[in-house]
């Protein structure tokens, strides 16, 4: 529902339009998506016309979370006013839309160089809406628990992850040897940070992109 109010000291002497955009911003512009309108009477001063509710669609390309409902008085500028810059009203409204993340995650608070040892991790849809497609988790190691601050390592192990429905999970193990010092690919020892990634590839749009990592604490020796 919306409500129009001429707040001039005079007639509006023509009917117009409050028409509403679709727009993942608050800002008005030509990329926005106008998804509905409503007739607006002929309005005396200080007097207000209030709409039904009635139901628009989304924008097929919309993407999931916070998006925003701008409403535009006289959008078809027909109507001269004393004020144009006070026609608009934004509303933010969240689309659903999937949500991965990582909800457990396991492995020894000690690994030894050259020795085997095994990641196990929960990889959820916490969002609304399947995912629609399958999903990588990935692992690194770390000198930092904050992915990409520090020295990383993206071990060649992962877990595939089938097409999640909402609420569902896909537990993963996978195996690992950190090679030996002076091998390829081996890290110094002191305390690393394993952290789980899922959706590593960026694949899948999401309601929320800052909840996909997990992270444990281990001894490299």
């Amino acid at each position: 529902t919306d409500t129009t109010k001429n707040q001039g000291t005079g007639q509006t002497k023509i009917a117009s339009k409050t028409c509403i955009f679709f727009s993942r911003d608050a800002i008005l512009d030509a990329t926005d998506t106008k998804i509905g309108e409503r007739s607006v009477p002929i309005l005396n001063a200080g007097s207000s016309s209030s709409g039904s509710t009635f139901t628009l669609p989304i924008p097929s390309g919309a993407l999931p979370g916070t998006n925003y409902l701008i409403l535009v008085a006289d959008g078809g500028q027909i109507v001269g006013e004393t004020n144009e810059s006070n026609n608009t009203r934004t509303k933010s409204i969240f689309v659903a839309g999937p949500d991965l993340a990582v909800t457990a995650l396991s492995a020894p608070t000690t690994v030894t160089k050259g020795t085997a040892f095994t990641v196990k991790d929960t990889t959820k849809n916490q969002g609304a809406l399947p995912v629609g497609k399958g999903s990588t988790t990935s692992f690194y190691l770390s000198t930092t628990a904050t992915l990409g601050t520090g020295t990383q390592v993206l071990l060649p192990v992962s877990h595939t992850v089938p097409d999640l429905i909402a609420g569902a999970s896909d537990y993963g193990v996978v195996s690992y040897t950190i090679p030996i010092s002076g091998q390829p690919g081996t890290v110094a020892a002191g305390t690393w940070y394993l952290i789980a990634v899922a959706d590593a590839g960026k694949l899948v749009v999401e309601t929320d992109e800052n909840d996909n990592t997990r992270t444990l604490r281990v001894t490299v020796k």
